[in-house]
This record gives C-alpha cells, structure tokens and sequence, in this order.
C-alpha cells in the first residue's frame, strides 16, 4: 500500500513538472515580445513617449501631427514618419537612423546634432540645407536609398536640401545610375571610407551639389563594313546622353553624347552585324565630368 502511496505521489510530481515546463514554454513568446517592445513600441507606448528622451524606435507616425513637439535625445530607429507634420518639431541630438520621413513635412524643425543615417530624402519639404548641415550626420549607403533621393533632380525637381554649386575646390557629386559606384571617393563627400568592401557606396549626402543623370544605352549605326562579292556587315556603336545637373536648382550645367568604342570590321564576312562597347567611366564619363567638378 505504501508503494502504491509512493508511486502515486511521483506520478503527481511528474504531472506538475510537465504542467511548468508547458506554461514556460506557453509564456515564451510574451516574454520576448516584451523584451522586443522595448526596442520597437507598440501604439500605446509611443503615444507615452512622444517627449524628449523618448523611445519611439519602430513607431508608427504616419500622417501624424506632431508639429511643434520637443524630441530632443528622442530615438526614432526605423520610426514611420510617412507623411508626418513636423513642422517646428524639435529633433536636436534625436536619434533617426533607418526611419521613412517619405513626404514628411520639415518647416521650421530644429535638427541640430540629430542622426539621419540610412533616411532616403523623397518628396520631403521643407527641408533646407541649412537645416541638414545641422545635423550630426546624414550617410546614404545602398543604391536604392542614392538613386531614389537624387533621381528626382533628372525628372527636372530641384533639390534643396542639397549644397550650392561653386566654382572652388572640388564639388561633390553623385551618379544616379549604373555608375553609381564608378565616382572617385574624392569626387563624392568629406566622408572618410572605413576600407570595408561592403561599405564602398557611402555618401555623406548634405555635401551633395551635382547630380549626372544618364540615359539608357542607344546604338547608332556606324558605318558598313563591305568586302567581296557584295558582302556587308553593319555596325553600330553604343551610346547615352549625359546630363550634369546643379541639384540645389536643377539647372543643367553641361550635356554630352557619350559614344562607346566602333567595333572592328572582322577580317572575313561572317554575315550579321556587329556592336561595339558601351561608354565607361574612365575613358568618356570622367573627362567630361573633371572640369565641372575639381576647380583650383
């Protein structure tokens, strides 16, 4: 009887061992969505904790009014600003690497010492220089994030949160195309490489004062190569139009016709056509650019 009193009380002790190990693993995910909120807030919280200082990292604030509100110290990490009235908000030493401030509206703001790494520019207004050489930093380095900010200066949109154009030093500029990644780490901003390959395409863009926009590539009929008996084969040779724009006015400065290398007439007809190369950096994009971009 004592045996089976026993064997009783150790099925008990099982049976509650299991029931703890199903409630902690139960509770598991609670436990890291708290640890998680922490980081990104859920509505309630960011509501709480729009004030300076404030942890709004992951918050959603799009079409928000927060005009005139002080942020200063605030972190906004991958904040949704999309849209967001901003005007006079207070951003001073805030923190907004990553956030989307898509057609967000700046007027007035104060963003002295504030960090905008990783924030693509579009369709923001109010945003002057002026207000982006304030701020600690606003690095750009993935080709999406380039192309989307600074396309907008080929489709005729001024962009004037960039610098003026001088005709002193050496004028920072950006490609927003394919050779994106072509432009002389002198030729881009002061920003200083760190030697990481990954990091090849960083652009401190409040620098930023020309933009090249450059068209699809086009082939154009060279000449015809003719051998005996009648034989033909036609050549083309590839080439863009290039324009460099002045991106605070989106005057244009200069244009050009890049023209790729004519291909050889083969030695015998194979029948067919032939094309030759398309324009590169080095040889056709870099000595027209030079004059307009390095001045004594």
């Amino acid at each position: 009887m004592k045996e089976k009193s026993t064997r009783a009380t150790n099925w008990v002790i099982v049976i509650a061992i299991v029931g703890l190990l199903i409630c902690i693993i139960s509770a598991a995910p609670f436990v890291l969505f708290s640890v998680i909120d922490k980081q990104f807030n859920n509505p309630q919280n960011c509501a709480e904790n729009l004030k300076p200082g404030g942890m709004l990292n992951g918050c959603d604030f799009h079409n928000a009014d927060l005009s005139g509100l002080d942020l200063t110290g605030a972190k906004l990490r991958s904040a949704n600003l999309i849209g967001a009235n901003l005007t006079n908000t207070i951003f001073r030493d805030a923190y907004l690497q990553g956030a989307d401030i898509d057609g967000a509206n700046f007027s007035g703001a104060v963003l002295d010492g504030a960090i905008f790494d990783d924030v693509p520019v579009r369709n923001v207004t109010g945003l002057t220089n002026d207000m982006m050489m304030s701020t600690e930093s606003w690095i750009l380095d993935n080709e999406w994030s380039l192309k989307s900010t600074f396309q907008p200066a080929c489709e005729g949109n001024p962009l004037e949160f960039t610098a003026t154009y001088t005709t002193s030093g050496t004028q920072p500029v950006i490609i927003a195309g394919d050779m994106l990644n072509l432009v002389p780490s002198e030729w881009r901003t002061p920003f200083q490489e760190s030697g990481d390959q990954l990091t090849y395409l960083k652009y401190d863009i409040r620098y930023i004062r020309l933009v090249v926009c450059l068209s699809d590539v086009t082939e154009v009929f060279n000449i015809t190569c003719k051998y005996q008996f009648g034989s033909e084969i036609d050549t083309f040779v590839k080439t863009r139009s290039a324009r460099l724009i002045e991106s605070a006015t989106g005057k244009t400065i200069s244009e050009t016709t890049l023209r790729g290398h004519p291909p050889i007439c083969p030695e015998f007809s194979s029948g067919g056509s032939r094309t030759g190369s398309e324009p590169n950096f080095s040889e056709h994009v870099r000595p027209w650019l030079e004059p307009y971009v390095v001045f004594p």
